[in-house]
């Protein structure tokens, strides 16, 4: 692999939180996600 100079260095932060249940006659299900890209300089 031949790095790239020119490429500047990113930061990503991904969360999912679930939640999934059965009440009886009726089933639940409800899901949350966050995501959060930052750009930084690359680390030499």
């Amino acid at each position: 692999m031949v790095p790239n100079p020119d490429l500047a260095g990113e930061d990503a932060l991904n969360v999912g939180l679930g939640y999934r249940g059965d009440r009886g006659p009726v089933a639940l299900e409800r899901a949350i996600f966050y995501s959060r890209i930052t750009e930084s300089d690359p680390v030499d």
